[in-house]
């Protein structure tokens, strides 16, 4: 019927007509434990019976998917601890307010490597998480203690995340990040504006009514960012481009 989206069994039908015009098909799936396990299972058997079909995927080590695919080929990538610790000299060296307190309290440079590296577990998107939460701690005794209780997991740090939304703003952060989880294309800057303005009964949009676009990603502590695009302007993602507040968010929407 026109206008309504294809079922799962009609997709299907199309990849099996598509990949048998082909001699070999190779099929990339990034972030695959982002999906639900109702939605990446099912993929995976149906790719897997596939003829000519090479698949390549990414994801976190997760059991379940691993047992899916455990006649797969199989290459561990972790980020070099050297480099994440460029990563976090860097962010301490170009942030003032760091810089004040390493300048006062010599140690806490190496408490705050040290600290993060150990719960950094080879992910630069956790070590960077981690220095946002960081940043928002004003005195060395608060920072040791946010350092002593940095989550381990990706879902405890998002969900750390979002407890420092201040209570003014959380209820626009999760309008914004709801709009980006369910949006089928990426959202320019404008979009989400837009998407943020409208309000039942309006019949037209002012400038008035537009949200300051700096604003939406500041409050959103570090889990919304803003990335340039010179084709189509300023595009606004997740992080990851931005793949894990999905996860997080469908727990808190869905």
């Amino acid at each position: 019927m026109r206008g309504s989206r294809p079922t799962s069994k009609e997709l299907l039908d199309i990849l099996k007509a598509e990949v048998e015009t082909y001699a070999r098909v190779f099929v990339v799936i990034d972030a695959l434990d982002e999906a639900d396990i109702d939605v990446w299972a099912p993929l995976l058997g149906h790719l897997q019976v596939l003829p000519g079909i090479s698949l390549f995927s990414t994801s976190r080590d997760i059991h379940e998917i691993a047992l899916k695919l455990q006649q797969c080929q199989r290459l561990d990538i972790m980020a070099n601890e050297g480099d994440i610790r460029k990563y976090i000299e860097g962010r301490l060296e170009s942030n003032a307010k760091f810089k004040r307190l390493l300048e006062r309290h010599r140690g806490i440079h190496e408490e705050i490597v040290a600290g993060i590296l150990t719960k950094a577990d080879g992910m630069f998107l956790l070590v960077r998480l981690h220095m946002n939460s960081l940043e928002t701690k004003l005195r060395v005794r608060d920072l040791r203690r946010a350092l002593d209780e940095l989550p381990n997991t990706l879902d405890a740090t998002y969900d750390e995340a979002m407890s420092r939304i201040g209570n003014d703003h959380k209820a626009l952060a999760y309008q914004i990040i709801s709009w980006l989880v369910h949006a089928v294309q990426p959202m320019t800057i404008r979009d989400l504006q837009y998407a943020l303005a409208v309000e039942d009964g309006m019949t037209a949009l002012d400038i008035d009514d537009l949200h300051d676009e700096v604003a939406l990603t500041s409050i959103c502590i570090g889990l919304v960012v803003l990335q340039e695009d010179t084709t189509a302007g300023s595009e606004v993602a997740g992080p990851h481009a931005s793949s894990k507040v999905v996860g997080l968010v469908r727990e808190l929407f869905i």
